[in-house]
């Protein structure tokens, strides 16, 4: 698991959420902080919550809610912040995941922003 901030995923950067890119972790000015995984997070990046409301689910995948952290029930792996769950998903399912946009997800995440197209929660590597 990286310790460093890793390009493709997302973080803050100030106070706006970004995926990061080599240029931004090339530029000593920007300090990316992370996200804190939350149910608006995994309702942009396509997570639905199971008819009994105790867990989210994309696909296969379910996360558990817990006091300070999300549990995945396939690998038992406790995630914390966003990049996390993409490091996850790229570790054990072989996939990159994407926010899949919408009008509510992308106003609850970040309120400046315009969306401009729908895309793919997540795509293979």
């Amino acid at each position: 698991m990286p310790r460093h901030p890793q390009p493709n995923r997302y973080y803050y950067v100030q106070t706006e959420p970004v995926l990061l890119t080599d240029s931004h972790l090339d530029m000593a000015s920007v300090r990316p902080a992370p996200i804190r995984l939350s149910k608006t997070w995994l309702s942009a990046f396509g997570f639905r919550p199971d008819s009994l409301g105790h867990s989210w689910v994309l696909n296969d995948v379910r996360l558990i809610p817990g006091t300070n952290c999300w549990l995945c029930v396939e690998t038992r792996r406790y995630l914390r912040y966003v990049h996390e769950l993409q490091d996850l998903f790229e570790e054990h399912f072989d996939l990159n995941l994407s926010l899949k946009i919408n009008r509510n997800a992308a106003s609850d995440i970040n309120p400046g922003h315009r969306m401009r197209s729908s895309e793919n929660f997540f795509t293979h590597r």
